[in-house]
């Protein structure tokens, strides 16, 4: 079985934040929404950061 990535990890807490937003969203609950979307924004920009950084290593050994 293939080993789960942290970036991969990061993204689908990030997909779960934004499914978190729109449901807070219905529920008439404004303010909590941002929240959730600043949250999961931020999550997703790490999950690229490491994603992208898992890459380069990967890269980086393969040179080697």
């Amino acid at each position: 079985m293939k080993k789960w990535k942290g970036s991969t990890s990061i993204l689908i807490i990030a997909f779960i934040f934004y499914l978190n937003a729109v449901i807070w969203f219905f529920n008439g609950k404004g303010l909590l929404v941002w929240v959730w979307v600043i949250a999961a924004t931020l999550e997703l920009i790490t999950g690229i950061y490491y994603r992208h950084r898992e890459k380069k290593q990967l890269e980086d050994e393969q040179k080697q």
